[in-house]
């Protein structure tokens, strides 16, 4: 089959010799990667129970992982065996427990756990101050980069947004980094498959979230309709105010319809219930949900313009209607010519 000769199924046991010719065609095709604050001791076989992957309180150590990637590996693979062109998870050294605590691959370990394997092939680390880079002050520093660069190739376990913005928010909070400082980390600091427009979006993301720390807190949909539950309140719409400042009113739009069913239906006043889930200032909170109110009520002035017109027209021709289906787009084949425009119905 394809490939099938990068493939080799690993020996059961941790003895060196067992794997002298795996580990040989994996530093041909897959040599250990240089990385900052660390330095490469050796590719060994190693007992996956003796890797260090939980902190004393029996916590996963995994620094970079602020969302549940999922399927992490394709499990398929791994049961075909070690594929020598892929480079192995690594280990840094814990200066304080001088112990191997993994820093790439957890994913892995819980694929090698469902496929029964106990040993497999790790590339070790151990700490180097002389080779850190400007932005790794501390041990957590360079466990922090490293694992976020192993995770952001373009294949496999793939760092989401979450992910990159939780180190950021870590960063910015122990060192007070602005945006420039995010972006030389980002060009210098991490490996990293990131297109500029992403890079811009976590940034932005991470310092937005920073800001609201200690200041405002973002409820989900469904907590705030909870929360309208608990204090007895019924019959009440949710509405996001995010944006709203800037003129979005998408929102608000998308709900119309069903509240004017719901106001046909009980002649009541509709209520809203206005939340935000991105407003990192008391003020940019009140301003968005000010603004959502003005165009609530400059929609509504266009709905009364609207139903006034379309009355007066429906007394002349009591089958007026404002709007209707034209036209349509050709798209069965063999029938007719695709991708024209046509009259609807056709006549």
């Amino acid at each position: 089959m394809f490939d099938d000769q990068f493939y080799h199924k690993p020996p059961s046991t941790d003895n060196i010799e067992d794997w002298k010719e795996i580990i040989e065609e994996s530093m041909r095709y897959a040599p250990p990667e240089t990385r900052p604050g660390e330095k490469w001791i050796e590719r060994v076989p190693m007992l996956t129970k003796d890797v260090n992957r939980t902190d004393s309180n029996g916590d996963n150590k995994n620094l970079v992982r602020f969302e549940n990637p999922g399927d992490r590996e394709n499990t398929g693979s791994f049961q075909k065996g070690i594929d020598v062109r892929e480079l192995p998870p690594h280990t840094l050294e814990n200066p304080e427990t001088d112990e191997d605590d993994l820093n790439g691959g957890y994913g892995r370990f819980e694929t090698f756990a469902q496929l029964g394997y106990k040993v497999w092939l790790i590339d070790r680390y151990k700490p180097d101050e002389e080779s850190r880079s400007e932005f790794q002050k501390t041990h957590e520093d360079v466990r922090e980069d490293s694992a976020l660069s192993s995770n952001g190739r373009d294949k496999g376990s793939i760092a989401k947004k979450k992910d990159y913005v939780g180190v950021l928010r870590n960063k910015i909070d122990k060192y007070q980094w602005d945006k420039s400082e995010c972006e030389k980390w980002f060009e210098k600091g991490i490996k990293h498959s990131l297109s500029k427009d992403q890079i811009r979006d976590y940034i932005k993301t991470a310092i937005r979230e920073e800001n609201a720390k200690n200041r405002m807190n973002w409820p989900k949909d469904y907590e705030v309709n909870q929360y309208l539950k608990d204090s007895g309140k019924k019959n009440v719409s949710i509405l996001n105010t995010t944006h709203a400042e800037t003129g979005n009113d998408q929102r608000f739009v998308r709900s119309l319809l069903p509240m004017m069913k719901s106001y046909n239906k009980t002649q009541e006043t509709q209520k809203y219930c206005l939340y935000n889930t991105q407003a990192d200032t008391h003020e940019k909170f009140d301003l968005a949900n000010g603004e959502m109110v003005k165009m609530m009520t400059n929609h509504l002035d266009t709905i009364l313009r609207f139903a006034s017109l379309v009355s007066l027209k429906r007394l002349d021709n009591p089958d007026y209607t404002p709007y209707k289906a034209a036209y349509r787009v050709t798209q069965k084949i063999g029938k007719e010519k695709i991708n024209q425009i046509v009259d609807y119905p056709e006549s």
